[in-house]
């Protein structure tokens, strides 16, 4: 890439550009934007229970199967899903029923994910979209 400005160039420098660059949406000490299922955020003491579906929000989506302009709001129906693999990992692997942008939203990717079986207490998670994963922050396993 070369930058110009005020008609002089910058010396070329390399640019990597993958499919996908997921990264998870974090709040206060590296918490995950997670929402558990009665709607609340996953919080220290507001965990979610062992086979709950939990919501992750993140950016840095991978190719849709239903393409959404650039800036465009996703739209609830048709819902636009990854088409790369798409993976939890929570303590160990989590199931994915839903990956794919927010309806009603520009930009935020929507990762629905089943929690696997785990002692209660924080645990860092990642998602992984086409092999690229992403950052790791927290979020809590109840009883």
């Amino acid at each position: 890439m070369v930058v110009v400005s005020n008609n002089t160039a910058s010396a070329p420098a390399p640019v990597t550009v993958q499919p996908a660059a997921p990264f998870i949406l974090t709040y206060g000490a590296n918490r995950a934007v997670v929402v558990n299922p009665d709607g609340s955020v996953n919080a220290a003491g507001n965990g979610a229970a062992p086979g709950s579906v939990l919501v992750a929000y993140l950016i840095g989506s991978g190719p849709l199967d239903n393409a959404i302009p650039t800036g465009g709001v996703a739209p609830l129906t048709p819902l636009s899903r990854e088409t790369l693999p798409t993976t939890v990992s929570v303590g160990g692997s989590a199931a994915v029923p839903f990956a794919g942008m927010t309806p009603g939203f520009a930009g935020l990717v929507q990762v629905n994910f089943v929690m696997p079986s785990l002692a209660p207490g924080d645990y860092p998670m990642q998602v992984t979209i086409g092999g690229f994963g992403s950052n790791q922050p927290v979020v809590t396993v109840s009883k």
